[in-house]
């Protein structure tokens, strides 16, 4: 079995957002007036560390638990060699930024303003996500996969797309509740 690679120490904080939860802050910010114009960060309301989130991600996609952290910098400039051969491979210095740095942000203005209460389901959430993504898109999941198992540092690329895969599931959930 493969195993995913954390960047950097793993403690960092992430806020995802589950496509239900974006959609019931969209929805409640278009009933009120006061809301137009107006900027609201909108996350599950709960940080976990990276390490958590690829545990979980792992325990998904039947993976090893994974236990190898690769250094920023040594990330870096995996990331700048792989540009090199490859520009259209997942894994950049913005994406190492993005799987490494702590993202987490205040809710409490799209709480008090809006009445947003998100719903806490990390795991159900991230499980849909990657069976969604795993059914349209099943030929970049098995070469992923492959690479992950054959390559030690490419599975970094693979944690790089399932950030481009939760983004993508995202897109495609917005677009097709707009139908």
């Amino acid at each position: 079995k493969g195993q995913l690679i954390c960047v950097g120490h793993g403690n960092n904080d992430i806020a995802l957002t589950s496509v239900k939860n974006l959609v019931q802050a969209m929805l409640l910010s278009a009933k009120k007036e006061e809301a137009k114009g107006r900027i609201y960060n909108i996350t599950d309301g709960t940080g976990i560390s990276s390490m958590q989130f690829l545990k979980e991600l792992s325990k998904i996609l039947e993976l090893n638990e994974p236990k190898r952290k690769v250094p920023i910098p040594a990330a870096k400039v995996v990331a700048k060699g792989t540009q090199l051969i490859n520009k259209n491979l997942p894994l950049n210095d913005y994406v190492v930024a993005m799987v490494s740095n702590s993202f987490n942000f205040d809710i409490s203005k799209a709480r008090k303003e809006l009445g947003y209460n998100p719903i806490d389901n990390f795991e159900e959430e991230l499980r849909e996500a990657v069976e969604w993504y795993v059914k349209n898109n099943t030929k970049q999941v098995d070469d992923s996969k492959k690479v992950a198992r054959n390559t030690k540092y490419a599975a970094i690329g693979l944690t790089a797309g399932v950030v481009g895969l939760l983004l993508l599931y995202l897109k495609n959930k917005l677009s097709s509740s707009d139908k």
